[in-house]
């Protein structure tokens, strides 16, 4: 049976309980769940001890690593043959990782499987007009499921969709991936890209994960220092040789966009 490593890389995760239960429920029980605190906060510890189950680790960090670094570490002490990275604040449906199990099973040439997740509200309910205008948004409406020979026809109209809440990913591919520091906030953007250049993925024909909507969403924060990372990866892929060229050109030509919020930022002093 696949041994699947969940990383929870958690900084104040105010719906954190909610998110590793929902990882106890999980059908395929072959898990390690790695729960990284960046906070090292005594009350995280103490919620993952209370779940008195073997398989979740606690890891608190004694001093801040940020989300780039935190994942990378969270990957490095993974030992499982397949990785998911659900954020603190998102969760799976109950047959998450069985259903993922079986994809890359069935397929063994796919580095990865993912699902389309749905958008939450703050209580955990899903919402289903926004789950609908997201996945227009990011491209997944009309996605057929199945074998995709190239990620990069499901990922870079949106780089949301492979470190999505419901994408498990071949432990040695994602442990190949060199991922900087200085990516920061933006390391799901960076893994995405990388991972679209290692070759077919599976889509499942359903949704498995939610994705939690909240004022405190990372995707929301605004901030000099998130424009700077979301100004280092896009000027990484722009200069990447590995993505195809169109892709680079997107790329290449936002950068005056975040050039420009990144004189706001610096100027209102976010």
């Amino acid at each position: 049976m696949m041994k699947v490593s969940v990383i929870v890389a958690t900084y104040k995760g105010h719906y954190l309980a909610e998110t590793l239960e929902s990882v106890r429920r999980q059908t395929h029980d072959h898990l390690e769940v790695l729960v990284l605190d960046d906070a090292d906060e005594e009350s995280c510890r103490r919620l993952v001890e209370s779940l008195d189950d073997d398989r979740f680790r606690y890891v608190g960090n004694g001093n801040p690593l940020r989300p780039a670094r935190n994942h990378r570490l969270g990957i490095a002490l993974s030992t499982g043959d397949a990785i998911a990275i659900l954020n603190h604040d998102d969760f799976f449906a109950d047959d998450t990782v069985e259903l993922l199990v079986a994809a890359l099973d069935e397929h063994p040439e796919a580095v990865a499987a993912f699902s389309r997740a749905r958008v939450a509200t703050a209580d955990g309910s899903e919402d289903p007009a926004r789950t609908e205008s997201a996945w227009r948004l990011w491209g997944l409406a009309d996605l057929e499921p199945g074998l995709i020979a190239s990620w990069h026809s499901a990922s870079v109209t949106t780089i949301a969709v492979p470190m999505g809440p419901a994408t498990l990913t071949r432990s040695t591919v994602l442990k190949a991936i060199d991922l900087p520091a200085r990516a920061g906030g933006m390391y799901d953007y960076w893994l995405g890209y990388h991972l679209a250049t290692q070759g077919s993925v599976v889509h499942l024909d359903s949704a498995r994960g939610f994705w939690r909507e909240h004022d405190a969403n990372l995707t929301h924060v605004r901030s000099r220092e998130r424009t700077l990372e979301r100004l280092y990866v896009a000027r990484a892929i722009a200069l990447d040789a590995d993505v195809p060229a169109r892709e680079r050109v997107k790329r290449l030509a936002s950068i005056p966009r975040i050039l420009l919020a990144l004189v706001r930022d610096t100027l209102v002093g976010r």
